[in-house]
């Protein structure tokens, strides 16, 4: 029976955030607002609005920690019950870890969601890349650079949105805060590598624009080696496609010039060796 009450309380406690967000996405919806009055107003209510009642399960259990510790100091050591005491303690901590873990993530989940909807809202052109549709797309950070073209003699500042599967770089747009979305790098389909002309710069090809490659420099050394590191670890993970050590890239891969540690020189030896 203990067993059957603490899932209720994973579940139940592990979803709450959920259920607040619910509430205030319905705080303009008059038929969910009149419920909840009547509700309310009734007496056995006690005046409580769901949000507080929502809480009550999770403050009752916050509280059994305490009320079992008590029990144990006032348990003689002799006394049958007091393993019990213990063990129940514990259960009870694990429980509220989990919850404690549970609420994280959920936090954790609907932070991301809000970014994606707030950056797909301002990225004019990216209704196609249907940002928020993917349940696994993670947004990382929001930053500038420079993209170096040698076409135009002026500074071309873009901002770049970087994901855990994919790149985007925009063009200030318009309107203040809005942008016009240039290039999406794919980790699947691009591949990356140092450059030092300019310095601090990198190169990233796109196997989805007929492979051209798109050269941007960042303010620091520390810049460019963070996104550098982040992108070679991600597009190693997620590309499989054997055209990554083929020919028709290994130009690309073995001009990265970063050592016996670049992201070729890993790639060609797994595929050469590991199988």
């Amino acid at each position: 029976m203990c067993g059957i009450y603490e899932n209720v309380s994973y579940i139940y406690c592990s979803n709450q955030l959920i259920s607040y967000h619910a509430i205030n996405r319905l705080q303009n919806n008059k038929s969910f607002l009149s419920c909840c009055a009547e509700a309310q107003s009734k007496p056995t209510s006690n005046g409580l609005t769901i949000g507080q009642y929502l809480r009550k399960p999770l403050a009752r259990i916050l509280k059994y920690p305490i009320l079992i510790k008590e029990l144990i100091q006032n348990t003689p050591e002799t006394h049958v019950d007091r393993p019990f005491l213990f063990e129940s303690l514990k259960k009870f901590t694990e429980v509220l870890e989990f919850i404690d873990k549970q609420k994280r993530a959920q936090n954790e989940i609907y932070e991301n969601t809000q970014q994606l909807k707030s950056i797909s809202a301002s990225i004019d052109g990216c209704e196609s890349l249907q940002l928020r549709e993917d349940p696994y797309r993670k947004f990382i950070k929001e930053a500038q650079f420079q993209r170096i073209d040698d076409t135009t003699t002026h500074a071309n500042i873009f901002t770049y949105f970087l994901f855990n599967d994919m790149l985007i770089t925009a063009k200030p747009g318009p309107k203040k805060a809005t942008y016009l979305m240039h290039v999406v790098f794919d980790y699947t389909k691009s591949l990356v590598r140092e450059v030092n002309d300019p310095p601090n710069s990198i190169e990233i090809l796109n196997m989805e624009k007929n492979d051209k490659i798109y050269k941007y420099s960042l303010d620091t050394p520390s810049d460019r080696a963070e996104l550098l590191s982040f992108l070679q670890q991600h597009i190693y993970n997620l590309t499989t496609s054997d055209d990554l050590i083929s020919s028709k890239y290994r130009w690309f891969l073995e001009q990265c010039g970063g050592g016996d540690d670049t992201l070729s020189d890993l790639v060609l030896c797994y595929r050469a060796f590991g199988s």
